[in-house]
């Protein structure tokens, strides 16, 4: 080789040299900036969680739960917010994420605990659920507990976290807890919204240092503000009206959602004679049914399409989205544009910040309660229930959970003169043999899938 062409092949070699080396150190450069900008979109993505403008008692109860669960020291803590439905708890809870997310590594807020376990494995679903909202995906599966714990164990590590589980009860609490309760890095504070206060005492089994919060109800002054906002848009009513706001005040007791509900009921009904027959029908029923309170404003709904999709919501889309279940609604002929915004203006439902129909524990009790006859949930063996004719034609919206049934394959049979059946989810059924020609002529949403 000539002199001429060893310096060209040298030069060459070099130039691909520093090629392949800054090819390298972009990359690198690329994977730190990847890992960076991943870290960044991960503490970024603590969104704050929607809430009401307007909210009355929260700061006080907020503090004490921050002292209570001692936020400047390195211990693993937890705390119970309890009370009755509707007095608040999610609200608080809320409250003090939004104010203090900021102050962990990593912090989730789940919503609804006790909905997720419905079917199948609860601690299953509950972890599933848990990863969901840590991770910030709008999916992710695992396969099994095992697993879950595994990789919840992996995205937790070193962080000092904030979890709220929201809404926990009885039958999925425990087994939840004496999984993950020694997995939280030091500093780490969980909080817990329940019903039933006794849930705590289980809990000290499971992580040493642990609280109560019991809410208490609004006094008589946040009371008549938080019931007069609803009411006339300001804290304060107007004279005319302010003996009749007093005695709906004193009949809801300073529970929030009942206080809600009926001013709501009543914006923008400026005849006296409505407020005293209104006020009247409350007084005809016990401070402590709150139910039946709630159940005036589904009485007062405009039209049956309005309290059809009320029921629906309370039945088959709470946590769902808004925009399919409203094209579902309008092939229903339930002119939902006008219905959906009726019952959200009435309190009865509320659209979070995804667009997701939520509705408090209380009302969807109430609705599924209402729509008991109707919308049926059946688990287990209780489908074979449905081979009997009777009632069948009735029935417009049904859930089958086959998770803890010893039989999991059923036949069209049991659709049969269900003419009315709109809304269908299947949980954990094998097959279903025969054919559906002919069948549910008004089946207007099909869910079915597996645990």
């Amino acid at each position: 080789m000539d002199t001429s062409k060893q310096v060209a092949f040298i030069t060459n070699v070099r130039q691909r040299k520093v090629t392949i080396l800054n090819f390298v150190q972009n990359r690198k450069e690329s994977e730190t900036i990847q890992k960076i900008v991943g870290d960044v979109a991960s503490r970024a993505s603590t969104t704050v969680l929607h809430q009401e403008k307007n909210l009355f008692g929260i700061d006080s109860a907020v503090e004490e739960i921050y002292q209570l669960l001692s936020m400047e020291s390195d211990a693993v803590r937890a705390i119970g917010i309890c009370g009755m439905g509707g007095i608040g708890k999610t609200t608080i809870a809320k409250a003090f994420y939004n104010r203090y997310r900021n102050k962990f590594d990593i912090s989730c807020f789940s919503v609804n605990v006790k909905q997720h376990s419905q079917g199948g494995s609860s601690l299953l679903q509950l972890l599933q659920q848990l990863l969901i909202d840590l991770l910030r995906k709008k999916d992710y599966k695992i396969p099994d507990v095992e697993s879950g714990i595994r990789k919840l164990t992996h995205v937790i590590h070193s962080k000092r976290a904030l979890i709220v589980l929201d809404d926990l009860d009885c039958a999925n609490y425990s087994e939840l807890l004496a999984s993950i309760g020694n997995l939280f890095p030091a500093g780490s504070k969980i909080i817990i919204t329940t019903r039933d206060a006794n849930l705590l005492n289980k809990l000290k089994a499971d992580i040493s240092e642990v609280d109560t919060y019991m809410v208490k109800t609004l006094g008589e002054t946040e009371s008549l503000e938080l019931f007069s906002y609803h009411a006339f848009r300001k804290l304060v009513p107007p004279e005319s009206f302010a003996e009749l706001s007093l005695n709906f005040v004193t009949h809801a007791g300073g529970l929030p959602l009942a206080l809600k509900v009926l001013g709501s009921s009543l914006l923008g009904r400026t005849d006296v004679s409505f407020w005293k027959d209104k006020l009247a029908k409350v007084k005809a029923i016990p401070e402590n049914d709150i139910q039946k309170i709630l159940q005036l404003s589904y009485d007062e709904l405009e039209d049956e399409t309005q309290k059809k999709i009320f029921l629906d919501i309370a039945f088959f889309f709470v946590g769902k989205d808004k925009d399919e279940a409203t094209d579902i609604f309008k092939s229903c002929d339930f002119f939902p544009g006008v219905g959906i915004q009726n019952l959200v203006d009435r309190c009865l439902v509320t659209i979070d910040e995804s667009n997701r129909f939520q509705m408090h524990n209380l009302i969807q009790d109430m609705g599924k309660e209402l729509g008991k006859t109707t919308r049926l949930f059946l688990r287990g063996n209780a489908w074979k229930s449905l081979q009997n004719p009777e009632g069948k034609n009735n029935v417009e919206g049904l859930i089958l959970d086959l998770t803890t049934s010893t039989n999991k394959q059923m036949s069209t049979v049991i659709f049969q003169r269900m003419h009315n059946l709109r809304l269908l989810q299947i949980i954990d059924a094998n097959d279903i043999t025969g054919s559906f020609e002919n069948l549910l002529p008004k089946l207007r949403c099909i869910r079915w899938h597996d645990n």
